[in-house]
């Protein structure tokens, strides 16, 4: 499966854009559920694998942009870079390795 696609596709499970509040974690991390509430795992396991990638980028980018003094963060600007850093790192796990020989980098 293809990087550029699961980012694709998985952008489709989160809102576009958030305003950041004081209590940055939980507000990724309830949107991460709902997105997750979404997905099949048993059928979907490549959206189940890029949701948790999704948001395991999510906090250090908004991070970077909360420091740009922005309040209003589209989420669908996060850089392919992120996460594929983070679909490698999770996929690195033993459980994935059939997925791993699938993944293709861009």
């Amino acid at each position: 499966m293809k990087c550029s696609i699961l980012l694709e596709q998985i952008k489709e499970y989160w809102p576009s854009e958030i305003i950041v509040t004081e209590d940055l974690e939980s507000q990724l991390n309830n949107l991460y559920w709902l997105a997750d509430s979404n997905i099949d795992d048993q059928t979907q396991d490549w959206l189940s694998l890029s949701a948790w990638a999704f948001h395991q980028a999510l906090e250090p980018f908004v991070q970077t942009e909360m420091a740009k003094g922005k309040k209003f963060i589209s989420l669908h600007q996060l850089p392919m870079k992120l996460f594929n850093k983070q679909m490698l790192f999770n996929l690195e796990e033993e459980c994935w390795a059939t997925e791993l020989s699938e993944y293709i980098q861009e």
